[in-house]
């Protein structure tokens, strides 16, 4: 899940209100045929996991964003090559951001990847991250925007972004 604080122009949609199933990474590293999109029902559903968790401490939903999911889908893609919060070329994850024109106050990105299809669920991603400080502090943290995205590799690994 990537979250990021205000940003002018930014366009969001209610989550509730997303419709497409078609994958939307062009980039290079996702070259893998895998059933994960940005809005696939897994997707969806710890999503709204997530705010339900931020609700429980007294904050505020996040508003989902199309443009970010289409971020977070590339940096699920990047896992495949390169885990961790650093891209494959080195740089910090919140570059795919600002190659992509979009310019936050701050940004945060939390990452699970579950290597057993039989153990993915999206209550089981959001519980492990509840059981990280850092990812925790992250999740609840003041965000306003946030997008997510749980791509499945041919290996029936699920990359959580």
């Amino acid at each position: 899940m990537s979250f990021v604080s205000e940003k002018k122009d930014v366009i969001s949609i209610p989550f509730d209100e997303i419709t497409t199933t078609e994958p939307v990474c062009s980039s290079t590293e996702c070259s893998v045929s895998s059933s994960g999109n940005v809005h696939s029902k897994d997707a969806v559903e710890l999503f709204e996991l997530c705010n339900r968790a931020r609700e429980d401490v007294g904050l505020d939903k996040l508003v989902y964003s199309s443009e970010i999911s289409q971020l977070t889908y590339i940096r699920a893609c990047e896992q495949l090559v390169a885990q961790g919060h650093l891209r494959p070329d080195s740089s910090r994850f919140y570059t795919v951001f600002e190659e992509n024109g979009m310019v936050y106050d701050a940004y945060g990105e939390n990452i699970v990847i579950i290597r057993s299809q039989k153990n993915f669920s999206p209550s089981y991603a959001l519980s492990l991250w509840l059981s990280s400080e850092t990812h925790k502090k992250i999740l609840l943290g003041k965000w306003t925007y946030s997008g997510i995205c749980v791509l499945e590799s041919d290996e029936g690994y699920f990359y959580t972004v």
